[in-house]
């Protein structure tokens, strides 16, 4: 949850098309050329057992990053750069890449 907050801390507004939500890989760079959002790159390290994703969406200004584990708990945390609370979404199973995109996806879809 800590790692949500601190990489929505970073971002910063530009301009882009939107594009589909993407996968996070753990320690590698997100890049200005993959989300011109960003004023520069970022790096987001995740914990074993940890998937993310990013979605960043120009008609908003926004971008969202959503973090869920895949070791047992079933949740997915999301917030957007645009503040607004960190939300929380619970699955009855194994949380997948799917629904991290999809949390990303409407965090950043989201104007506040």
């Amino acid at each position: 949850m800590k790692k949500v907050l601190f990489a929505a801390s970073l971002l910063a507004v530009g301009g882009m098309a939107h594009a589909a939500a993407a996968d996070i890989t753990s320690g590698a760079d997100i890049t200005t050329g993959s989300c011109t959002l960003l004023a520069s790159p970022v790096k987001i390290v995740m914990s074993t057992g940890n998937i993310g994703s990013y979605d960043c969406v120009a008609t908003t200004a926004n971008i969202g990053v959503a973090i869920g584990n895949t070791s047992g708990k079933f949740k997915v945390f999301s917030i957007g750069s645009n503040g607004g609370a960190l939300t929380t979404d619970t699955y009855a199973s194994t949380v997948t890449t799917t629904q991290t995109q999809s949390a990303a996806t409407a965090r950043g879809s989201s104007s506040s």
